[in-house]
């Protein structure tokens, strides 16, 4: 291939540009703190607690960022496992310590043990009404590298605050404001929770808003960070109590994820995904999906006239103005056929049942 200098020149401005243009930063700091930012997102990964920090800047009139849950102690916010009945907070026991490294390049938080190996890997996402960067993707893979089936279950507590600086109630979902402890299951049928705040509102996952196959977990719990921080995996559900632990933690809320132990084979991996991100409720609602049924009868309706939309009434009527009404989905069904014998449309049994039942309104 023969490239002109010119176009060379071009190309290799165009190269400039496009890296000097990326958004994403990383740097590394006098604690081994790793910092990345990308778009109006920053990511803090600390290494030696095997935690992490999330703040924004809520517009492009700002420099200052805005945690998204706090930040003055990153500790405050982190993962637990269960391990044959055995729990362990990651980044707080020997037998798992941490290290920063980088994955298909998203940084991840890695604990390593003899039988395990934890992998949390930070990807940055944008929701469908935000111009940048607005969040992560935390995937947690759990790889049993031993020789023996373990139960492995876990969970994430996460320590927030907007609510509370807001002077406001601590969470909001779709269907509640949450104004004390409360705990769903998997049957909920919530799909996000929020903490609001004066600038900027964290939202976080209940339901996988990219993968409808994707692990649910199986209770979330929103109560007073001391009651959860203080026991090793449950905390016994306390209904209508208030988010503050006189006289150690006044008003004080978290939300704490838990994915109950299953058994995990030898060999096997497990994998968890949180989006923790600013709000953007429209992101969990994804337009209906038109059916292939649907689509073509819509379609092929443009070009002839269907008596598909009529009511009774209204066909009573056209009848006597027109006896031959019903003759007029003939050539829609005419031309459908046309189009699946010559290939031009490909159809399963379904598509044609349906195809049916919108054409004669069965």
């Amino acid at each position: 291939m023969i490239i002109r200098k010119g176009s060379a020149l071009l190309l290799f401005i165009i190269l400039v540009l496009f890296n000097a243009c990326k958004s994403t930063e990383t740097n590394v700091n006098s604690a081994g703190n790793q910092e990345i930012t990308d778009g109006f997102v920053r990511l803090v990964l600390h290494e030696k607690t095997g935690s992490f920090s999330l703040s924004y800047v809520p517009n492009s009139f700002s420099s200052l960022y805005e945690p998204l849950f706090i930040s003055r102690n990153p500790k405050s916010s982190y993962m637990s496992i269960s391990v044959n009945g055995r729990i362990y907070k990651l980044g707080r026991n020997f037998n798992y310590r941490s290290k920063i490294e980088r994955r298909n390049g998203d940084p991840a938080l890695v604990f390593d043990s003899k039988i395990l190996t934890i992998t949390q890997v930070f990807t940055p996402v944008k929701t469908p009404n935000s111009q940048n960067a607005n969040g992560i993707m935390i995937t947690t893979t759990v790889h049993n590298k031993s020789n023996e089936d373990i139960m492995f279950g876990l969970r994430f507590l996460l320590d927030t605050e907007l609510g509370e600086r807001r002077g406001m109630f601590p969470f909001v979902t779709e269907n509640h404001i949450i104004m004390d402890e409360l705990l769903l299951d998997n049957s909920s049928e919530e799909r996000y929770w929020m903490s609001r705040g004066e600038i900027v509102s964290l939202m976080g996952s209940i339901v996988n808003p990219v993968d409808n196959n994707a692990a649910t977990p199986d209770f979330i719990h929103f109560a007073n960070w001391k009651r959860l921080n203080d026991v090793p995996w449950k905390l016994r559900y306390a209904e209508g109590r208030s988010f503050t632990y006189y006289p150690y933690s006044i008003n004080d809320s978290a939300v704490c994820y838990y994915y109950e132990p299953t058994l995990l084979f030898s060999g096997r991996t497990n994998t968890y995904t949180i989006f923790l991100t600013t709000q953007d409720s429209d992101w969990y609602y994804p337009p209906e999906v038109e059916s292939t049924a649907q689509y073509i009868v819509r379609n092929l309706s443009e070009r002839t006239v269907s008596i598909v939309t009529l009511n009774d009434t209204e066909l009573l009527e056209a009848r006597r103005t027109n006896p031959n009404i019903e003759r007029v989905t003939l050539p829609l069904l005419r031309e459908i056929l046309h189009m699946f014998v010559t290939g031009d449309l490909v159809l399963t049994e379904q598509d044609i049942e349906e195809i049916e039942k919108i054409i004669y309104g069965n």
